[in-house]
């Protein structure tokens, strides 16, 4: 874009939509950064423009640059390699969070890699700076288990096996002094696929009642619970049909590890009955997702 367009090109673009602008810092040189680049297209005379990165995704960038320039910046994700590849949870978060666009790879594509001698030195570079980090990182790429954003992990092709210890996962808190970390057995983002739950629960702790629409089962590996009166010590395993009800579930003084075997990762979330979702079961809930937000805010 010139710094100063003339009337004609002014005319062409006023009121235009620039689906693919590029703007600093970034690993390939650019002319500007994000508020001269909103400013830039804001003078020649754009409606909007959508700040792609190839490495980064750029919502929060461009709401910045909007805030600072009254220019319609629109924010975007491209699913290459630095940004996790086809990522399901990366693409849904980032159009959550306001992007305007998602994009399937370029610079990590095979047909961009083919030709990347031609390409100028400054995209050589930064591409091959990206496939040396991925090839060297720990563990390497398509060799281990690979995870999204606490929201479970599944198994690579390569890997046959993998071992976790049921202390060692990162655990996403849950209301009713719960938390949880779930490792999916499938491909990832395949809702008919088994997905494994460890399931903590604090000393003393109560779930209500409620029900899953998946078949599954559980063991106490730690602590002990009672379920529905009865006594569920440490070695219990349970087998549920889909939609059976049960609960209230309720820790020992010790606490409580469940294992948990879903058959469908779509039939994993807990139903709670009408009956159970009091004004205190909507309270326990609303303060819970207080607290998170609040934590989120720092």
């Amino acid at each position: 874009m010139s710094a100063s367009p003339g009337p004609e090109v002014v005319a062409l673009l006023d009121g235009a939509v620039d689906c693919y602008v590029h703007a600093g810092p970034d690993p390939i040189p650019r002319h500007d950064n994000d508020i001269g680049l909103a400013s830039g297209c804001a003078g020649a005379g754009y409606r909007a423009a959508v700040h792609r990165h190839h490495f980064a995704e750029t919502t929060g960038r461009a709401e910045l640059a909007r805030a600072a320039t009254g220019f319609d910046l629109l924010g975007g994700l491209v699913l290459g390699d630095a940004t996790g590849g086809i990522n399901p949870t990366a693409a849904e978060l980032a159009l959550r969070a306001g992007a305007a666009w998602v994009g399937l790879p370029t610079l990590s594509s095979a047909v961009f890699r083919a030709g990347l001698q031609t390409k100028p030195a400054g995209v050589q570079g930064a591409l091959g700076l990206c496939a040396h980090l991925s090839a060297h990182r720990e563990p390497p790429r398509g060799e281990a288990l690979e995870t999204s954003s606490g929201e479970g992990a599944r198994m690579s092709d390569t890997e046959p096996i993998r071992r976790v210890n049921w202390q060692d996962p990162g655990f996403t808190d849950l209301p009713f002094n719960l938390r949880q970390a779930l490792f999916g057995l499938g491909e990832q983002g395949d809702p008919d696929a088994p997905v494994l739950v460890i399931t903590q629960f604090a000393p003393h702790a109560e779930l209500p009642v409620h029900s899953h629409p998946s078949a599954f089962c559980d063991a106490v590996v730690e602590g002990s619970m009672i379920v529905d009166g009865q006594e569920n010590p440490r070695g219990t395993i349970r087998l549920l049909r889909p939609d059976a009800v049960y609960g209230p579930s309720i820790a020992g003084p010790e606490g409580c590890t469940l294992l948990e075997f879903y058959a469908h990762d779509r039939g994993r979330p807990g139903e709670f009955p009408p009956e159970v979702r009091t004004p205190e079961f909507e309270r326990t809930v609303a303060e819970f997702r207080a607290r998170q937000a609040a934590a989120q805010r720092g």
